[in-house]
């Protein structure tokens, strides 16, 4: 419908030590956006990079456990499969969910 909010649908969440690669099959039917929402434990920073045919887009913040960021980028094209890297210390702790939306 539109002028409704967009929603969004979560397609992967990992969670471990950084950093971490996540691998995104297609979109859903619609979806033309790809974001990840990050929180770390440590005082560096994190870095994701989402890639699909070589053209990534990027974002990136200081870890926290207080409260995650989110970076979200239009795909070239929601059929093609996309790739998130997730950087950060190797020994921060790393909880990540990685969504689409229209």
């Amino acid at each position: 419908m539109e002028g409704s909010p967009t929603r969004g649908t979560v397609l992967k969440q990992y969670s471990g030590t950084g950093p971490a690669t996540i691998s995104i099959g297609p979109l859903p039917k619609g979806h033309k956006k790809l974001g990840t929402t990050v929180l770390c434990s440590g005082t560096g920073d994190w870095k994701v990079n989402i890639v699909q045919d070589g053209t990534p887009g990027w974002g990136s913040s200081g870890c926290s456990l207080s409260g995650g960021s989110s970076i979200a980028y239009p795909v070239a094209n929601s059929a093609k499969d996309s790739t998130v890297k997730v950087d950060v210390a190797a020994n921060a702790t790393l909880w990540a969910t990685v969504y689409s939306t229209k």
